[in-house]
């Protein structure tokens, strides 16, 4: 998916609709030239898509307070931005963030919505208001405070200096002599940014003796970025990958991630008191508490065939409408990562069978292996095939995350399921391909079709005691 999308036209008339789960402070609404209403057969509004937009926008181009500069900075560089490259850049706070812009007047985020449901779907791309459209370049300029590159790279060998364990890297940032990641370095950045953000939460995991096993990740901040934006900062993807390197070990066993909501949808009630919820029956999810479910309160489980695992919450929100595969099987997303509150209730839900489907890329592998070694039982990719892979269309990458994709993968190579180490092997080896992959979404019109059949497939080879997965 390209980064850039054309910046929308803005029609002339609005339409408010009173849909769920659109956040306080927001409002959901379509938009359509004069004369031009969408309606169904029966004169009613219609749509699939509407624009969430501020509930009361504040005049003028005030930037958000206490919102972080770069990451402001980084949103201005571009009139729009894919909800995916959001996602990969904020992480966990994605959502949060967004709203924060939207309330604020800054952006309007275009999602999907569910008609027959009234409800507010998938985010797809946030877009630059006309306001801060016309502003962006002078409030970018304003907001960035680019620190001197030699004067960083001096102030990270002052900081490494006396480090035992990070004694390899100071020496190959001393050799190098430039502000830029030297070769040979651990963390396999891709970029200065990403270098020094990993080397700076690595010094602070070894010379801080309070340091707890394993921190929750706003622990990891405070203190080694203390100097910048402290637990503003964000665990983008490429830190997580190079901190995971540096490290030699999944971020989900390094670091210890706060209770978050764990959504669900399918045969599993959860009681605790008074307290049930019910994941049949509400529409179109169900939330759970991820540390909740597992410390307190009691999991029944209906006539369920399996569990399915999900990792993107887009894919999630579509299989959600497919009542064929809800009405047998639990299905998950989790927000990514195997976190320790999804671990703990696949644990708690054997022995029911584990279906998985992710991305097809590096990030997608690791993410299910990791869920495999975490989880402790055999799980079962979904179309997650070389031929899928080899069909593409490929997400576009940079040289760099190109390269460090495809070395990730040659190790995936030999420790992913097996189902999926020929996709890693093209991954890290297809001469024209290499490094590339792609997302769940574009394979929707292929797999929902024979979803149900693929499932089907996944109870039969757990009946079979299929090896390798």
């Amino acid at each position: 998916m390209s980064e850039l999308a054309d910046v929308p036209l803005v029609p002339d008339l609005e339409e408010e609709l009173p849909l769920e789960c659109v956040p306080p402070g927001i409002r959901a609404v379509v938009r359509y030239p004069p004369g031009r209403r969408p309606v169904d057969r029966s004169g009613r509004l219609k749509y699939s898509r509407v624009l969430l937009v501020a509930e009361d926008p504040p005049n003028g181009t005030k930037p958000p307070a206490d919102f972080p500069r770069e990451e402001l900075a980084w949103l201005l560089k571009h009139h729009s931005r894919t909800w995916k490259s959001i996602t990969e850049r904020w992480g966990e706070h994605a959502t949060a963030r967004a709203d924060t812009l939207i309330r604020c007047g800054v952006v309007e985020a275009r999602a999907t919505a569910d008609q027959k449901f009234m409800v507010v779907g998938a985010r797809q791309s946030l877009h630059l208001t006309p306001a801060w459209l016309d502003s962006a370049r002078k409030h970018r300029l304003e907001l960035l405070e680019r620190t001197d590159p030699e004067l960083a790279r001096a102030g990270l060998l002052r900081l490494l200096e006396g480090v035992e364990q990070l004694r390899h890297e100071r020496e190959l940032l001393a050799a190098h002599g430039k502000p830029t990641v030297p070769p040979g370095s651990e963390t396999r950045a891709g970029g200065w940014d990403t270098y020094e953000f990993v080397l700076r939460v690595a010094h602070w995991w070894w010379t801080d003796p309070r340091r707890r096993p394993r921190p929750i990740p706003d622990e990891t901040l405070a203190i080694s970025h203390g100097h910048r934006k402290g637990t503003h900062e964000v665990w983008t993807r490429a830190r997580v990958h190079a901190f995971e390197n540096l490290m030699r070990g999944a971020i989900s066993e390094l670091l210890d991630f706060p209770d978050h909501e764990i959504r669900v949808r399918g045969p599993l009630r959860w009681v605790n008191g008074d307290t049930a919820i019910d994941a049949s029956r509400t529409q179109p999810w169900s939330g759970l508490p991820s540390r909740g479910v597992h410390m307190v309160g009691q999991l029944e489980r209906a006539d369920a065939d399996g569990v399915f695992v999900i990792e993107n919450v887009g894919t999630f929100y579509r299989v959600c409408q497919e009542p064929g595969i809800t009405a047998k099987w639990i299905c998950l997303w989790g927000a990514g990562y195997a976190r320790t509150g999804l671990v703990e209730l696949l644990q708690r839900l054997s022995p029911l069978p584990i279906a998985v489907w992710g991305d097809l890329d590096t990030h997608g592998i690791e993410i299910i292996t990791n869920l495999r070694e975490r989880v402790g039982r055999t799980v079962h990719p979904v179309a997650m095939t070389a031929g899928a892979w080899r069909a593409g269309p490929h997400r576009a990458r940079s040289q760099k995350r190109r390269r460090a994709d495809a070395d990730k993968a040659r190790l995936l190579a030999a420790k992913a399921p097996e189902e999926l180490r020929p996709v890693a092997e093209l991954i890290a080896t297809e001469p024209d391909l290499a490094g590339l992959g792609l997302e769940q979404q574009v394979q929707h019109g292929d797999v929902f079709p024979v979803l149900p059949k693929l499932l089907a497939g996944v109870l039969e080879s757990a009946r079979h005691g299929a090896p390798g997965t």
